[in-house]
């Protein structure tokens, strides 16, 4: 088993950031201050050759210098990642699953010429993939999907109730997404 952990500050001046004006309609805004200060715990677990568990947990505290947060307080928002890889047939064969948590996060949107901050809703994101190496693994065919919960849109909040979008949605994946992979190394 391994355990890591970390922290992390950011200070930012002038940070641009995209802001929703309408639907799907967004334009650039300087964001005057922009800080960001966290940390975050990795366990690694791997038993034999056969399975492999790994879990993060971030926990980030985003701070601006717009007027309703200059009080020096952080919105704090967890994320939390999970892998699990899964190997047999002599290691031909691996299942990974990976999961990912966010919480609510800032997003930025105008309203009448002026830059505001809004939360998006906790989501979370789920990809899967098979992978089979041969030929003395020089070969290595993968499938899989991501987005398995097909998560498009989430729901915007703002703490004066302006819509973004016509129904308050805010953008954030195009949907779930099928792929394969084929890799030969020589």
């Amino acid at each position: 088993m391994t355990l890591t952990t970390g922290a992390f500050y950011n200070n930012v001046s002038d940070r641009i950031v995209l802001t929703a004006l309408g639907p799907v309609h967004y334009e650039y805004r300087n964001v005057d201050q922009w800080k960001t200060t966290g940390m975050n715990l990795r366990i690694q677990v791997s038993l034999n050759e056969w399975l492999r568990l790994q879990s993060d947990l971030v926990y980030t505290g985003f701070h601006n210098s717009m007027p309703e947060f200059r009080k020096g307080s952080f919105l704090w928002s967890p994320d939390w990642t999970n892998e699990v890889n899964i190997s047999w047939g002599d290691s031909r064969w691996n299942l990974n699953v990976w999961h990912k948590r966010t919480g609510k996060t800032p997003f930025f949107y105008n309203q009448d010429g002026q830059t505001l901050q809004g939360l998006n809703d906790a989501w979370n994101m789920l990809n899967s993939s098979v992978t089979y190496r041969f030929l003395k693994p020089q070969l290595r065919i993968q499938v899989g999907v991501k987005n398995l919960f097909n998560i498009r849109q989430l729901q915007a909040n703002n703490a004066n109730g302006i819509h973004i979008e016509a129904s308050n949605q805010q953008n954030l994946h195009w949907g779930r997404t099928f792929f394969t992979g084929v890799t030969w190394t020589l």
